[in-house]
């Protein structure tokens, strides 16, 4: 089959990103989002998103990174936000699966012997086998985000840090490599 555009044959070698993730839209991220959102035991949401600016061979492709969420009165952690890989990283008691707080909201803990590197386990290092429903929608909504680029990209944006409440949403700059 010969390609074509505006009637006229394409010819040569026509370069691809690769597969991408199924794009998303507004309600199906409102019905992974808002379960977190609405949890008064959450205060804020947050993630980055943004195009690399390095050239390392590799295609600089605009993401989703780092969602995190800031329990409410959790204040192990420089701003009190924590990500899925935070979780465990850390002294055996200072992590953040350790404290009373995240335990109660999210119901995980360190697997037995868990070191800093995440991927130990083959995932998160997490023991979920007494998760909360907010743990599993917060896993949901973290490993689904490459589903939402397209919808995220036209609304906040290129190079942004998104922090959402119950009752606003601020776009900063976000300055990274």
């Amino acid at each position: 089959m010969t390609e074509n555009f505006l009637g006229i044959p394409i010819s040569g070698d026509i370069m691809s990103n690769g597969p991408r993730q199924e794009q998303w839209g507004e309600d199906k991220f409102s019905e992974l989002f808002l379960p977190l959102l609405l949890n008064l035991d959450i205060e804020e949401i947050r993630w980055t998103q943004y195009t690399p600016y390095f050239m390392d061979g590799d295609l600089c492709e605009f993401s989703i990174n780092s969602p995190e969420i800031k329990p409410r009165g959790y204040k192990g952690s420089d701003d009190g936000y924590i990500s899925e890989y935070d979780l465990v990283c850390g002294e055996p008691g200072k992590r953040p699966c350790d404290d009373p707080i995240v335990k109660k909201l999210l119901g995980v803990s360190a697997l037995p012997a868990q070191k800093p590197e995440w991927e130990q386990y083959g995932g998160s290092g997490v023991d979920d086998s007494n998760a909360t429903d907010t743990y599993k929608a917060w896993i949901g909504y973290c490993h689904s985000l490459g589903h939402f680029e397209d919808l995220l990209m036209e609304k906040f944006g290129d190079h942004a840090i998104v922090t959402v409440t119950r009752t606003s949403i601020t776009v900063d700059t976000y300055e990274h490599d």
